[in-house]
């Protein structure tokens, strides 16, 4: 009857077996990318976290420095540092 009105009739099992295929490949791919998305800004956030960790103990370690450098000029004897 609906093709007599001019409706188009999806019976074909093939073509709809070829466009739930083609759909179920689009969702794999899009969470294949969405996951290495997710996995690159969590090692940027650990790389990121890392350096500034490493910068906040490398400024620690300079002042230390620095005030055993003063302290050695006018004099005191500090043990471990010449």
């Amino acid at each position: 009857m609906e093709r007599t009105e001019g409706v188009k009739v999806k019976d074909d099992e093939g073509l709809l077996k070829k466009s739930i295929k083609k759909l179920d490949q689009k969702k794999k791919s899009s969470k294949r990318k969405w996951d290495a998305r997710v996995e690159g800004e969590e090692n940027r956030k650990k790389m990121q976290q890392q350096k500034r960790s490493d910068n906040i103990k490398k400024r620690k370690q300079d002042i230390k420095q620095s005030k055993f450098k003063k302290a050695s000029k006018k004099g005191r004897s500090i043990p471990g540092f010449r």
